[in-house]
């Protein structure tokens, strides 16, 4: 193609690219059950596009100047990064309803613009447009010209004051600036109904429900969902344009080295205005946006470097959590420095950042003003290392001094609406007191510390808190591209120009993998060669933050359902929220549950899985909400069986379940929505929602719970630790480990350690099954084999391994040792007969203390007793079997046939208590094993009784359930005195708590009996001691005595 600046212009007019976007409209979508051997070359689209490129030229050769930029903005509106509009449809159906002359009304001639995502339309305002105008419009053609369209939309995009600033100077220096409203009516009264339909979409920048209509035979959810899928009609992507558009390559390139569609195409007219001179490529120049790099996504460790064969050298950096900032630094003749930012989106952020330019000044040796000056550092005396510019990309985080570490990706919001200069700032106050968490009981004096925890801290946190950048790459110095440049001379140029600033300025940490060849530590990573491998935890199946959560709703929402080509029929947002009032309801069970409903999720789910969830949201027959209703004008839907509080910041439901859904939600890590008090999941994706009849949302997590694993999983301690640990000294319990414990931190990274090798064993072994080669080999034994499964889009990975190989071991420091006891009871209750010495000490702590392997999908658990008794009766003598063992070994006999591959554990509490609602527990073998023991639960003291567990006073006699643990070991005689009807002791241990508090609560009472037994050796007091068993609670559980105890 060939453009000459110098002919005139020959109008092309705007009902031609509309022939275009009719034209790709028009090809009909593969079926899921159509041949999909098609190569590139026979893409439909392409084709219908190149076609029309042909057809441009042949009409309109030579084409006139700017018309490539012209083309590109219209095709690939959503590129357009300079032009914004400010309106979606809600607000731009208003203004045309009022231009069209027509009413929204439920009546009137325009109600379907205030409808355009009715479960009657196709969820498009641009085909509503249409359809009304189509009825009365007296403009069967468009006489408007490309040209004139494109000023319109600059015209319209200078009224906005988040366009940038190339774009409002338009309407700034204009003589007499036109209202929004003025210009479009100017845009649409010359428009055809079809011209129309397109430039609302393009105003709304998403001409996807034009260019890919949604097919006429999937208007229901099912067809749509089951019928095609996401890759039904292969997309025109802007890079194929490029190469359609310009033969030669030149504008690909020139596009990869500046990320704007408009540079790329500018530069292209200047190269074809040359007249087959050669012209060089446009090298990165300060001021325009360079491409960022697509990441691939590491699925394991072997997976990632898989990626990077062929390397001898492998850097790993740090991720972290923050807003990236490409950051141009143009200096002047005076030596001012003048500061451009980009961000991701590469927009131009300049001012929206202007809290880090005096941190940007301090850190290359910048002047600037004093009242600029970064607080807590010294302006420098040295001189920048560079003459003219440099080009910097670094990752923008909140950092504390009060942690003295980056804080959570949450709080960089409001610090950057707090230092922005013009549109996007924002004032944010300080917090009143009852915003602060809802479980914060911390003192006044705590408060300026426990602000880090608060709902919406002031920005600073009393200056505590501020912005700072963290440094990891150099892409231009001084007219020099490094772009070609070995990744280790790009960081030794880096670290020679960034200065570190302690809280403010830091390099990317980084570890280095040394190759078998150190000669070619040199090597280059080049376009089109090895990617940039991007490792997060919820990329790895199965290894996201996990949650069991209640879905109460749906709705379609318009960016998924274009993802997906779905109707407004269909459900592809669900609302997910948790039990607030737990507490309530064990005093007052008839109370309805109330949910705070807080995110919402739309990822995750496979096609068909989305189809089934569909089905059952429809057959439990919902209560609708009116659609497109604001939060502030929403009111409570009535006759539902709970009820619930609708987080501000979203848009009410289509529908509402009438008996909320279980769903299983994985992400990355959690974080908090703007104004938003409670942790959501991060990036959050459905694995699983559960039927009514598989297990109901009573089990899922409390909003307490919920809030308790997001502080523990983002680093934070629980309110009061301190105090807690206070009455821990005084009254000997041994303290809980905080987040900066370097144990806890080493236990950690042992643990990720086992699970990343576990997953790339298992990634090995699928290799070799693949390939043929070697044997089938289990990665441990007692591992559980897990199915895989197809997955829909980015992001959903969670199939591919429902949770990591799960090892059938003890759970630690809290069970074998009462096996031990249990097993000599009979023979020799005394604790002197025990093999309890030193070398049994140590071969006991080897095997307890090494922490739980089990899923990260399912919160730690411990092993059912009968595990237990596996892993320690192969190194015990024979002895006498006892009443105590019998029923162990009658307990292992029913628990090996529970733990068989794809046994079911899924019945709902409330049905298991009707079931058994006339069994005798007392009667069975476990409640005359606790006939005449002493009873004791470890657990916190105000720790409800779980769903699904079998109420104490049913099995335990009354009396015996004691409720100390100082108590229960004078009851059986681990004191002065003992009580003649206790034979034995039984600790029941909470495993079902959150987190770290799993092993607490099992190592605590262990390490008091360790401890009081070796005491009563050395005094010789030990031979009145009875013998303390430990089990699980779970052993109580109703699911316990299905099929148990029944028969």
């Amino acid at each position: 193609m060939s453009n000459n600046a110098s002919t005139a212009d020959t109008s092309i007019p705007f009902s031609f690219f509309t022939e275009l976007v009719q034209a790709i409209g028009a090809v009909k979508p593969r079926k899921v059950s159509d041949n999909k051997n098609a190569t590139y070359s026979a893409f439909p689209v392409l084709q219908k596009f190149r076609k029309w490129v042909v057809e441009l030229n042949r009409r309109h050769g030579p084409l006139p100047p700017d018309t490539t930029p012209i083309v590109f903005r219209l095709l690939f509106p959503e590129e357009d990064v300079r032009r914004k509009y400010s309106m979606q449809e809600t607000r731009l159906a208003q203004y045309l309803a009022d231009i069209l002359g027509v009413s929204t009304k439920p009546h009137g001639r325009g109600a379907r613009l205030s409808k355009w995502n009715g479960e009657d339309t196709l969820g498009c305002l641009g085909n509503e447009v249409e359809s009304i105008m189509a009825a009365s419009s007296t403009v069967t053609e468009s006489t408007i010209s490309m040209r004139k369209v494109d000023t319109l939309l600059t015209e319209l995009a200078a009224t906005c004051a988040f366009s940038g600033p190339t774009v409002r100077g338009t309407h700034t220096n204009a003589t007499k600036p036109r209202s929004r409203r003025a210009i479009l009516r100017a845009l649409y009264s010359s428009l055809s109904p079809t011209a129309a339909s397109v430039v609302t979409q393009i105003i709304l920048k998403d001409l996807r429900p034009l260019l890919y209509p949604i097919p006429e035979d999937s208007t229901h959810y099912t067809a749509a969902l089951l019928q095609y899928n996401s890759n039904a009609i292969t997309m025109l992507y802007k890079e194929a344009a490029m190469n359609v558009w310009d033969a030669s390559g030149y504008m690909l390139r020139a596009f990869r080295h500046r990320a704007s569609l408009e540079e790329a195409a500018e530069a292209y007219e200047v190269f074809c205005s040359t007249s087959g001179e050669e012209v060089a490529v446009p090298e990165p120049k300060v001021g325009i946006a360079i491409q960022i790099p697509k990441c691939v996504k590491g699925q394991g460790c072997v997976h990632a470097l898989q990626q990077l064969a062929g390397a001898n050298d492998v850097w790993a950096e740090t991720k972290y959590d923050g807003e990236r900032a490409q950051i141009h630094i143009e200096l002047l003749k005076d030596g001012t420095p003048r500061i451009t930012i980009f961000s991701k989106s590469g927009r131009d952020s300049t001012l929206d950042r202007h809290g880090i330019h005096s941190i940007i000044q301090d850190a290359l040796g910048l002047p600037h003003s004093g009242a600029d000056e970064t607080r807590g550092a010294s302006s420098s005396s040295r001189r920048p290392a560079f003459k003219r510019g440099i080009i910097l990309e670094a990752e923008m985080v909140a950092f504390s001094d009060t942690l003295d570490r980056i804080d959570e990706f949450w709080r960089i919001r409001s610090l950057i609406a707090s230092t922005a200069v013009g549109v996007r700032h924002t004032h944010v106050p300080e917090p009143p007191e009852e915003l602060y968490d809802p479980d914060d009981s911390a003192s006044e004096s705590e408060k300026s510390f426990n602000s880090q925890y608060s709902m919406e801290s002031d920005a600073s946190d009393g200056g505590t808190r501020h912005l700072a950048l963290v440094f990891f790459d150099v892409l231009l110095l001084d007219g020099t591209s490094l772009l070609s440049m070995p990744y280790i001379k790009r960081r030794q140029i880096l670290e020679s120009v960034v200065q570190i600033i302690p809280g403010y300025t830091m390099l990317a940490e980084r570890k280095h993998i040394k190759g078998p060849n150190p000669e070619r530590g040199e090597w280059t990573v080049q376009e089109g060669q090895l990617p940039w491998v991007k490792l997060k935890k919820d990329y790895i199946s199965g290894y996201g933050d996990t949650l069991d959560l209640v879905l109460i709703g749906a709705s379609w929402e318009k960016d998924r359902a274009r993802e997906l080509r779905v109707p407004p029929t269909t459900f592809t947002t669900f609302y997910l929220g948790a039990l607030a009032n737990d507490d309530m309801l064990k005093q007052k069970p008839t109370h309805l549950p109330h949910f705070q409903v807080f995110f919402v999720v739309s990822y995750g789910l496979t096609r068909e899985k989305l189809e089934e969830l569909n089905f059952m949201i429809r057959a439990s027959d919902p209560v609708e909400c009116s659609p497109g209703r604001h939060h502030s004008e929403h009111k409570p839907i009535s006759g539902l069986s709970y009820s619930y509080d609708l987080f501000e910041g979203l848009r009410p439901p289509s529908v509402f379940l009438r008996r909320p859904l279980l769903a299983e939600i994985f992400g990355a890590s959690f974080t908090k929505a703007p104004h938003g008090r409670y942790y959501e999941i991060r990036f959050p994706r459905i694995s699983k929602v559960f039927r009514y009849s598989e297990r109901s949302w009573t089990e899922g997590t409390t909003l307490q719970e919920f809030q308790k694993i997001a502080r523990e999983a983002v680093g934070r301690d629980r309110s009061g630790k301190a105090i807690y640990d206070w009455c821990s000294e005084i009254f000997g319990v041994p303290l809980s480990p905080g987040v900066k414990c370097p144990e806890k931190r080493k236990r950690t990274e042992e643990e990720w350690i086992h699970k990343l090798e576990m997953i790339d064993q298992k990634e090995r072994s699928k290799k070799r099954l693949k390939t043929g080669t070697g044997p089938r080999t289990q990665v441990h034994a007692g591992m559980h084999a897990h199915k895989s499964g197809d997955v829909e889009n980015f992001g959903t990975g969670n199939d591919l391994l429902k949770s990591p190989p799960h090892l059938m071991r003890a759970l630690g420091s809290t069970t074998n040792f009462t096996e031990r006891l249990a097993l000599r009871s009979q023979t020799a209750p005394s604790l002197n007969e025990l093999p309890l010495g030193e070398e049994s000490h140590r071969e006991m702590s080897s095997a307890l203390l090494s922490p739980p392997t089990s899923s990260p999908q399912r919160s730690h658990r411990l092993a059912p007793a009968i595990e237990l008794l596996d892993s320690v009766s192969s190194a015990m003598p024979v002895v006498r079997r006892s009443h105590s063992n019998q029923l162990i070994d009658s307990l292992r006999d029913e628990e090996e046939d529970l733990l068989q591959p794809g046994a079911e554990h899924r019945q709902d509490a409330i049905e298991a208590g009707s079931i058994l609602k006339d069994l005798d527990f007392a009667a069975t073998p476990m409640g005359e094993f606790l006939r005449c023991a002493a009873v004791w639960f470890a657990q916190p003291c105000d720790s409800p009784r779980q769903s699904g567990r079998v109420p104490s006073r049913l099995i335990i006699p009354t009396g015996q359930k004691l409720h100390a643990l100082d108590a229960f070991l004078l009851a059986c005689g681990w004191g002065e005195s003992s009580c003649d009807w206790a034979e034995k002791g039984v600790i029941f241990v909470d495993d079902t708590q959150s987190g770290s508090a799993n092993q607490q609560w099992g190592e605590h009472p262990l390490q008091i009996l360790f401890d009081l037994r070796t005491s009563l050796l050395k005094e010789g007091k030990s031979a009145q001691c009875r013998p303390v068993w430990i089990f699980s609670i779970k052993m109580l559980n109703y699911e316990s005595w299905r099929g148990r105890w029944m028969t």
